[in-house]
């Protein structure tokens, strides 16, 4: 009887054991949402479900009409570990392209959003896909794809556990599909256990941050025939990029619905005598530069026309520019203008961004130095839409150089690559109508240089960076020979700056002394001036007096008397093309040169310090306040140009953006300038209006802090619902363009929530946050690079920047 009691119990353990399992494993499988797509040029193609009492069918096919489309039917699921799919196929299935595909996607969401998307591959038809469907979900290419044999009737257990990322919430999207698998093909699954409880994969209860979005007026334009005459090249240029945003669009037809007129006012000739009339009047500005980069555009709805024109060169590619950046193209192609009559002048005269390149905080696809041409001439298109008048750059280190006679090979490769790319850059500028601006600090030059001369290192205050200093001879002639080599490398720069300090400068016991200092800066000026001459004598010439109040402040002597003075007196009969630049926003108590600078009738540059590229920070700050702050100091001091700095361009091109739109308008409310940009990332009314939402949460979050705002869960839950709706309502190319955007939501809403473990000392929540950012960073190939290299060095530090605010520490 023992015995029998013991094998009894035996059986009841592993009834009990498999059980549990199930409970953990089996469980039933939960649907809430159904989504379908099918390829809109073929008609044939099928996508459905059938629910059947606790089963689900999810079936997609190719129909008997072409080898080619798709049909893809998608259950948003809440599920355990293990789900068991029954599969059924028909038909002859064959590879008719890279993107044919029979099986089903796997997309695994997250409290970050969706991290990753795995394709289970039934039929092996190919294993270079680079289609992006479905559209929900992660809505990218796979980032994984898995090989399963499955015949007809078998049933297949997918291990759901075993591919999942960090943070995976047990919800995912399964979608079957097939795409260019040959005709007749089909496919279906079937899961049993099925619960069905209605409701959506989208973010509930969001509420606008403002209500006073821009009422566009969406005037259709297919069908439209265009007249364009006596383009200048970088007119044509932009001219073409709008072209090839709307191909179909702006071919001429022959029975034309609508007329858009682009030329310059002097070679309007299709107007008549009223509109020229009005548009001369509305052109009009007592002030040269106004007049030459102001434009209109005006919709006259009875004659269905649109004209964009300008009195000046610059200003027709402003216009331009501005019906590109008013595309919709979704649900029908059309511009979208805030009102018949758009009257466009700009404020500040030259407006420009400067990035700075330094390879010790290189990250990958987001710093320009590991850019290819094609990606340069992408960041010049944007600071085309952008309306700014130049770009300047600066190879910041003592290591970004190109002279030969330098024994750092270990840079030689990197330093040529740069240096070529951005003459090409430089080239692509002028046939896009831009300027280029050369900055380098005088006194900084190879390190190998001051190696194998000790005696001529300068003595720097804050940092370690190589430099001379120029007091002693021998050092001084030979910097003047390494920037007059690069100088002449970039002999095509509209503009030479120097700045004297960061890195360069010297601060050793003698030049601390005022007098001195004085005469090395003007020493500095008068000379790199001369090598201008030399070099492109028809380019302009700028020096920084930005910092030169700290020191004066450190060292207690002041240079106003005699700086600026001298130059003057140095470069008489210049000035009107010297540009002293500088910034309102010094050290506190500091006073910038600018006054100074118009009395003597030097050109004003105000440059807007709005991020410390030094924290490494990569992920995007809108500053909208701050930015706007400083652009507003500049107009109404008549300061000639303002620029902002940027150097992690590719994840913050946005906050550039709309600093730009800034020194256009400093006086626009920021829901504008934001829903602006919107609109041309997305070109869909609805989708920008969640976009606008997303920046505007996220400039409350980044600029207030976690800590600074009373109501910070609703303002993460705001910013992530925005941001989630935009991208629910954009098509899968685009959201695979601005998947960064998503990414920073995602990685702002982790940084704000794990603040409060932190504080608290909760190491184990805190890590389970850190593993997640640096998951969700991973997934991201903008964020890669950073992913790898800095994400889990970063993390602490980027949670307290985040948990306190921008307005309370630069970062």
């Amino acid at each position: 009887m023992n015995y029998i009691n013991k094998y009894q119990a035996c059986i009841l353990h592993l009834c009990l054991l498999f059980l549990f399992d199930c409970a953990n494993s089996c469980a039933d499988v939960v649907a809430h949402q159904f989504k379908y797509a099918t390829y809109p040029q073929n008609p044939a193609n099928i996508a459905k479900d059938k629910q059947v009492d606790d089963k689900l069918h999810l079936f997609s096919g190719m129909g008997d009409q072409d080898d080619w489309g798709y049909g893809i039917a998608g259950a948003f699921l809440t599920v355990s570990n293990q789900i068991i799919i029954d599969v059924t196929t028909q038909g002859a299935f064959k590879t008719v392209d890279r993107n044919s595909f029979a099986g089903f996607m796997v997309d695994y969401k997250t409290p970050s959003g969706y991290l990753k998307r795995v394709a289970y591959d039934l039929k092996g038809l190919s294993d270079k896909r680079t289609d992006f469907i479905p559209s929900w979900g992660k809505g990218v290419q796979p980032d994984h794809v898995v090989h399963t044999d499955a015949e007809t009737g078998r049933s297949l257990t997918i291990d759901l556990s075993r591919e999942a990322p960090i943070g995976w919430n047990g919800q995912i999207w399964l979608s079957t599909m097939v795409e260019n698998s040959g005709k007749g093909s089909s496919l279906e699954i079937r899961l049993s256990g099925i619960t069905f409880q209605p409701t959506t994969d989208a973010p509930a209860d969001i509420t606008p941050f403002s209500s006073e979005g821009i009422k566009w007026k969406q005037i259709p334009i297919h069908k439209m025939n265009v007249i364009a005459s006596n383009l200048t090249s970088p007119q044509r240029m932009a001219l073409d990029h709008l072209s090839i945003a709307i191909p179909a669009t702006l071919a001429a037809s022959s029975t034309p619905q609508a007329t858009l007129i682009i030329a310059r006012f002097d070679h309007l000739s299709e107007l008549t005598d009223s509109q020229r009339s009005e548009i001369h009047s509305l052109l009009s500005d007592p002030t040269g530069w106004k007049e030459q980069q102001g434009y209109v555009i005006r919709h006259y709805p009875d004659r269905k026309q649109i004209i964009a024109t300008s009195l000046g060169d610059k200003g027709l590619v402003n216009a331009i520019a501005h019906l590109q950046r008013s595309l919709i193209l979704l649900p029908e192609v059309a511009i979208a203008l805030e009102k018949d009559v758009t009257v466009e002048k700009p404020e500040t005269e030259e407006r420009g961004i400067y990035i700075n390149i330094g390879y010790g905080l290189s990250s990958g696809p987001i710093t320009p130095d590991n850019w290819n041409e094609q990606e340069w001439e992408s960041f010049i298109d944007q600071l085309v839409l952008a309306r700014v008048t130049f770009w300047s750059f600066f190879l910041w280190t003592e290591i970004e150089h190109i002279y030969p006679d330098t024994t750092q090979t270990e840079w030689k490769s990197k330093n040529e690559h740069v240096f070529r790319m951005l003459r090409h850059a430089i080239d692509y500028s002028h046939r896009r109508g831009l300027r280029a601006v050369y900055l380098f600090t005088p006194t900084n030059i190879p390190s190998d240089m001051i190696q194998r001369h000790p005696e001529w290192a300068t003595t720097i205050e804050y940092t370690n960076h190589a430099g001379i200093c120029s007091r002693i001879n021998d050092a001084y002639h030979m910097a003047r020979i390494v920037h007059q080599y690069q100088m002449q490398y970039f002999d095509e720069a509209d503009e030479y700056d120097i700045a004297f300090y960061d890195p360069g400068g010297c601060m050793c016991e003698e030049c601390r002394k005022g007098a001195i200092q004085c005469r090395e800066l003007i020493k500095q000026t008068r000379d790199f001036s001369e090598i201008r001459d030399r070099v492109n004598p028809g380019a302009r010439f700028g020096f920084w007096t930005w910092a030169v109040w700290r020191y004066e402040r450190i060292h207690q002597y002041s240079l106003r008397d005699c700086l600026l003075p001298e130059i003057a007196k140095a470069l008489s009969g210049q000035t009107q093309n010297v540009v002293v630049i500088d910034s309102f926003h010094g050290d506190e108590g500091s006073t910038p040169f600018f006054e100074q600078a118009k009395e003597l009738n030097f050109r004003t540059s105000n440059f807007v310090y709005q991020t410390n590229i030094e924290d490494g920070h990569v992920f995007l700050l809108p500053l909208l306040d701050f930015q706007q702050k400083w652009a507003q100091m500049a107009q109404s001091n008549r300061i000639d140009e303002s620029f902002l700095m940027i150097m992690e361009v590719a994840s913050k091109m946005p906050m550039a953006a709309f600093g730009a739109e800034y020194f256009w308008d400093a006086d626009l409310r920021k829901e504008t300038v934001v829903e602006r940009y919107a609109l041309q990332l997305t070109h869909q009314i609805d989708a920008a209006s969640h976009l606008r939402d997303g920046f505007l949460w996220l400039d409350e979050l980044t600029y207030k802090g976690a800590t600074g705002n009373d109501d910070f869960n609703n303002v993460i839950h705001q910013m992530s619902a925005s941001f989630d709706m935009a991208f629910e309502l954009l098509p899968a190319e685009k959201r695979t363009q601005l998947q960064y955007l998503l990414t920073t939501a995602r990685v702002y809403k982790l940084l704000a929530q794990a603040a409060q473990p932190r504080s608290s000392g909760d190491t184990l929540l805190f890590d389970k946050y850190k593993a997640e950012f640096i998951e969700l960073t991973r997934q991201d190939p903008l964020f890669l690079h950073f992913s790898q290299n800095a994400a889990p060095l970063f993390f602490d530090r980027m949670v307290g920047w985040v948990s306190n605010g921008f307005r309370n520490g630069y970062f």
